[in-house]
């Protein structure tokens, strides 16, 4: 278990698919698939902070702009709802079946999946999020979001890069190449649409931690794929060397952008040098009796909440907190610790990782706390992948139509 002294006391800081034999017939025609749609933190300074031996890496669920429900029916006739889902977390819809039950019913491509019958699934695996569609009832009901990238009203609609490519598509030996329409957008995903003048996109693919390389096994000129560790590998090919580099470029720019984790941890070491009043916008504040690590002693502090990062302060005065406690994917109890009844725990997701001990001064700033603290940290989603491969339910394809 590692851990990192700071100012008060001790703080815990904390690929590839294998192609099948390819066609050469290039077609602008739809594909089956279509139709049924790091360590950069290696040392910190005194007041960084990072979970060190933690895998765990946490997103804010800030680019959901509105929250919708859709009701699908199971379709007999093709024996599917009509979407796919991409290897993410949370689940994105990638593919729709033209014509097919989920289109009828509004579900678009880039919608995320928040919930499944009345279960949330924003911290879900894959493999979740498929097993509820699939054992659940006939009618499918869905919550879904619209990514912040995808709203016509947001900057960040605007495209990276756009232009026309060959894709690879089919399933297992069926595989041939397709002339695509390719919009590659701020919100990390790259969308293909048959046509120019199309306004849906056939498919997307959600670029985060995929790495681009040559596809000397493609057998075409001016061809390059993305792999990543146990999800699809896609390929590609362009019409020249300086089209191919162009684009290589920029998917390699936006599957290596820096992720939602740094953010975070760059957001917490600025607030960790100013005043208690000049955090902005905070979720809590106050005083609470936080018990040490080290020497378990129990001393009172002037904490400030913000984004499920706690800073602790000797007092309100002071020009700079103590120290940072970030509570990404913790779980709250509310107990009687040190014989007071107005205590409440903050348990880790993972063993190595530090429980916290506060008291409050009575029962009605415990409550202020623990539910400051549960909306604090709700609005975080777990986004480590390799934990998910560990389960047994895991399905071979990370791409699933549902």
């Amino acid at each position: 278990m590692n851990k990192t002294q700071d100012p008060e006391d001790v703080e815990d800081l904390k690929m590839s698919t294998e192609m099948s034999d390819a066609t050469s017939m290039d077609s602008v025609e739809t594909t089956s698939s279509e139709k049924n749609f790091k360590d950069q933190y290696s040392s910190f300074s005194l007041r960084k902070v990072k979970r060190e031996g933690s895998v765990l890496g946490y997103r804010k669920l800030t680019d959901i702009t509105r929250e919708r429900k859709v009701i699908i029916n199971f379709d007999e006739k093709v024996q599917s709802f009509g979407f796919r889902i991409q290897y993410s977390k949370p689940a994105i819809v990638t593919e729709i079946d033209a014509g097919g039950a989920a289109e009828k019913k509004g579900l678009l491509v880039g919608d995320v999946v928040l919930g499944v019958n009345g279960t949330d699934v924003k911290n879900a695996p894959h493999a979740t999020v498929v097993k509820l569609v699939r054992d659940g009832p006939s009618e499918l009901h869905l919550l879904v979001g619209t990514n912040m990238c995808n709203s016509p009203n947001q900057d960040l609609f605007k495209p990276i890069k756009t232009g026309y490519m060959h894709k690879l598509g089919g399933q297992g030996m069926l595989k041939n190449w397709k002339k695509r329409w390719f919009v590659l957008k701020h919100d990390g995903c790259l969308y293909y649409y048959k046509t120019q003048e199309d306004v849906d996109p056939l498919g997307a693919v959600v670029l985060t931690n995929y790495t681009l390389v040559r596809a000397r096994d493609a057998g075409k000129s001016h061809s390059f794929k993305i792999t990543k560790y146990k999800a699809r590998t896609y390929y590609f090919y362009t019409e020249n060397e300086s089209e191919m580099s162009s684009w290589a470029k920029a998917i390699t720019e936006a599957a290596q952008k820096k992720t939602n984790a740094d953010v975070w941890l760059d957001i917490s070491t600025h607030n960790v040098g100013l005043p208690a009043y000049s955090i902005k916008n905070p979720d809590c504040r106050g005083v609470l009796t936080k018990q040490g690590n080290a020497h378990k002693n129990w001393k009172k502090r002037y904490c400030v909440l913000k984004d499920a990062c706690l800073y602790y302060y000797k007092d309100v005065k002071q020009p700079q907190a103590l120290g940072i406690a970030h509570f990404h994917g913790y779980t709250i109890q509310e107990k009687e610790l040190a014989g007071k009844k107005y205590g409440f725990v903050l348990v880790p997701p993972i063993s190595d990782l530090r429980t916290y001990f506060f008291i409050a001064d009575n029962e009605t700033e415990r409550k202020r706390w623990v539910a400051s603290l549960a909306s604090s940290i709700g609005r975080w989603i777990q986004t480590n992948e390799e934990d998910d491969f560990s389960q047994a339910e895991v399905t071979k394809d990370h791409e699933m139509l549902i």
